[in-house]
C-alpha cells in the first residue's frame, strides 16, 4: 500500500465526520434546517400536521403557531409551541431542553373497542435512541371526548 493511498483512508473518516458534523449544525441550529425537519416528520406522521407559522432554529428556540394534527381517531390543537432541543452524540441522545406549549386541545375519536389503546400508541412512538426533557410547561390543556363534552381540563400542568 502507498503512502498516499494511506493517507486518504486516513482522511476519509475525518472527512465523513466533518460533513456529518456540517448537516447536524445545519440541521438544529438554522431555520431552515428546522423546516426540513418539520417537513420529514409530516412526512412520517399517519395523519395530517398543519403549522401556521414557524420561526427560528431547533436547538435555541423553534416557535410553532396554529398546529394542529389530526387523524381518524384524534385531534390535536396548539395554539402556540416552544420547543429547544439538543443533540448528544456520544451516547447518541436527544435533551428537549424546554417544551412550552399554550392552549393544547386533544379530542379523543371514537370509544369503540378495537381502538388503540394509550400503551400502545406510546409504544408505536418508541425512538432507537433516549429522549430526555428538562422543562416542560403546558398552560391550558383540555381532553375532551369524541362528544365534545369535557373529559379533562387543566390551567397549567
Amino acid at each position: 500500500m502507498t503512502i498516499r493511498r494511506l493517507i486518504l483512508l486516513m482522511a476519509l473518516p475525518v472527512a465523513l465526520a466533518a460533513i456529518l458534523a456540517g448537516v447536524l449544525y445545519t440541521a438544529l441550529h438554522t431555520s431552515a434546517g428546522a423546516g426540513w425537519i418539520l417537513t420529514f416528520i409530516e412526512n412520517q406522521l399517519p395523519g395530517e400536521l398543519k403549522i401556521t407559522e414557524s420561526e427560528g432554529d431547533i436547538a435555541s428556540g423553534l416557535v410553532l403557531r396554529q398546529t394542529s394534527y389530526t387523524e381518524p381517531e384524534l385531534s390535536v390543537q396548539a395554539d402556540r409551541i416552544l420547543l429547544a432541543v439538543s443533540l448528544e452524540i456520544f451516547p447518541l441522545a436527544a435533551r428537549i431542553d424546554t417544551l412550552a406549549i399554550q392552549s393544547l386541545n386533544v379530542k379523543q375519536g371514537s370509544d369503540e373497542p378495537g381502538q388503540s389503546s394509550p400503551e400502545e400508541i406510546l409504544a408505536s412512538l418508541a425512538l432507537p435512541f433516549p429522549v430526555y426533557a428538562d422543562d416542560f410547561l403546558i398552560e391550558g390543556f383540555r381532553l375532551s371526548s369524541p362528544d365534545g363534552t369535557g373529559k379533562f381540563e387543566a390551567d397549567r400542568l
